[in-house]
Parts: structure tokens; sequence; C-alpha cells
């Protein structure tokens, strides 16, 4: 199993239960907006961290040190291990931060107080009523419909959201997008890498 958190004080406790049973990594979305105030060096940060050898990593490690040696210092001071693929020894499933955790949490905000037994009975209700709803709505959909309601209203939510993204250009080789939550992402041009991860 791998915990992924943002060096929470508060999962120390669970932290020392599991012992050697848990590969621990740390959040690279916090670690990520640590170095929001160092310029132009976001773009190396997910080199980086998804640098799959020593080797890349090192290069890309030197690459940031020349650019820009205190944000360099900030990362070398961190235990590689934690937060960069080709040190890693848990399996991720190329999940780097907390963020899924986080969405559970949300999603079962009152149910977490329940005891374990309680709380999972809760988990299996919600799940099957969800897909429930999700398996009768797909049943209703037209024979010459290619997506169901649900994937329908959730591809027209993510084309508004992209309509709504502010681009501009920090230097030759960098862009930032700003989404309209301010959540920003640097863009590497050259390199045709986003910091969210997905492009």
């Amino acid at each position: 199993m791998t915990l992924i958190s943002n060096r929470d004080k508060g999962l120390l406790a669970a932290d020392y239960i599991l012992g050697d049973q848990v590969t621990r990594l740390t959040c690279c979305f916090h670690l990520h907006q640590n170095l929001k105030h160092f310029q132009n060096v976001e773009h190396l940060f997910w080199l980086l961290v998804n640098s799959k050898f020593p080797n890349a990593f090192l290069t890309k490690m030197a690459e940031l040190e020349a650019l820009h040696p205190p944000a360099a210092r900030y990362l070398q001071w961190l235990d590689r291990s934690l937060w960069v693929t080709a040190y890693a020894t848990g399996q991720t499933f190329d999940y780097k931060t907390s963020s899924v955790v986080e969405s559970i949490n949300q999603v079962l905000k009152f149910e977490r107080q329940l005891s374990i037994l309680n709380l999972l009975n809760e988990i299996w209700h919600i799940l099957m009523h969800t897909h429930f709803q999700r398996f009768t709505m797909a049943c209703k959909a037209e024979k010459d419909q290619v997506h169901t309601d649900f994937a329908l209203v959730k591809l027209l939510e993510s084309r508004e959201w992209v309509k709504r993204n502010r681009i501009g250009i920090a230097t030759q080789i960098i862009a930032e997008v700003t989404q309209v939550n301010d959540k920003a992402y640097t863009v590497g041009l050259a390199q045709k890498q986003c910091s969210c991860c997905h492009y």
C-alpha cells in the first residue's frame, strides 16, 4: 500500500501503526505549490517528478540548478524516494498527488465519523446507489445515442471548462494556463508537457 500525503501530522498515528506495510510518498501538487514563488522553474519540476531513471533525474536537476539554485536546493533537501518516480518504491498507478483521497474525504464527510464496519456499509450503499442510477440512465438512452446522459453532461462540462481557461505566454518556451477557479498550470512548449500531468 502507498500513502501519499502533504507530510500531514494527522496521519502520523496511522503511519506508525501501519509501519513497514506502507510506502510513504509526498504529494507532488503541494510541492509544486511551494515552488510557485521561484519563477520559471515549474516546467522542470514535473519533468523531475516523472523521471523514470536516475540519470534523467540528475540531468534535469542540473538544469534546474543552473536556472535557479535556491529552487534546486529546496528540492535536493527532500528525500528523492518520496517524490521522484525513479527512486520511489511504492506503486502509485501514476497518481502523484493526494487529490483522490481529498475528494473521497469530501464525499464521505459525515460517514467518516462512523465506526469502521458502519463506514464500509455506507460506502457500499453509496456505490450501489450510484451504479444503479447510472445503469438506469444508460438503459433509457436512445439506440442511436453515442453517450449516456451522464457522460454527455460531463463531456459538455469539460468543454465549457476549457473555453473559460485563460492562456498567457510567460516566456518564449513557457505558457501558463489559468482555470476559472484560479488554479494555474505551466506548459513547457519545448517539452510539450503541462504541469497538470494530463498532457
